[in-house]
């Protein structure tokens, strides 16, 4: 991605580094906030799991008390930290890769501000340092709609799951709930797999694949 690239020639490898690491232990200790407050039960993260220790608990804080009306507006949580998978044990999705697997955030009952509800939604949390521009949610979106066929795949007596939102949390704004249409599903599918399937070739997998 060009920005990422122009980003790092400009802070420098090391503090691109620092700040990395800072975004992944904020998301860590945000994410076991959440997922005590969905599911009832204290969640305790080690120390030693924080890359740059435990992050200042103001700053978690106040960006809980941020998300903390979109937690208001889940009816019941039906899944949290859900391990699902996709595969196509025939090859008939012409895919290399076979499949994916990935921990989902939450499978909730949500009641949205149109009117709609209570849906069952696939929910993903995301934190940052300020409100994300639309033109770099792309991986976001595929992300989550990927998540989607996993938990299908994985659990089919869920039943159908018309909706998918990520929720940004940033340190500096409003929360963001981007909400992903239906009719979106399939095309952001399909290119999350044409994804997939660049970096297996990549990697060289599956090896007969590259004996050929």
């Amino acid at each position: 991605m060009p920005w990422l690239a122009a980003w790092k020639e400009k802070v420098g490898e090391e503090e691109a580094e620092r700040i990395r690491l800072d975004a992944t232990d904020r998301g860590t200790c945000l994410h076991a906030l959440i997922e005590s407050r969905l599911t009832g039960e204290p969640v305790i993260v080690p120390e030693e799991a924080y890359d740059l220790g435990v992050p200042d608990p103001d700053r978690i804080a106040g960006m809980f008390e941020k998300v903390e009306p979109v937690l208001d507006s889940i009816v019941e949580t039906l899944g949290v930290e859900l391990v699902a998978q996709w595969w196509d044990p025939t090859g008939s999705a012409g895919i290399v890769s076979n499949g994916f697997a990935g921990s989902i955030d939450c499978l909730a009952l949500l009641d949205f501000e149109d009117g709609r509800g209570p849906v069952p939604a696939v929910v993903d949390w995301k934190t940052s340092k300020r409100p994300k521009p639309e033109q770099r949610l792309g991986n976001y979106r595929m992300q989550v709609t990927a998540y989607r066929a996993a938990l299908l795949a994985t659990y089919p007596e869920i039943g159908e799951i018309n909706d998918a939102v990520i929720c940004i949390v940033p340190e500096q704004g409003a929360v963001q709930l981007i909400h992903i249409p239906e009719e979106e599903f399939h095309p952001l599918e399909l290119e999350f797999m044409e994804r997939l399937e660049s970096f297996y070739t990549r990697l060289g997998w599956p090896p007969e694949l590259q004996e050929q």
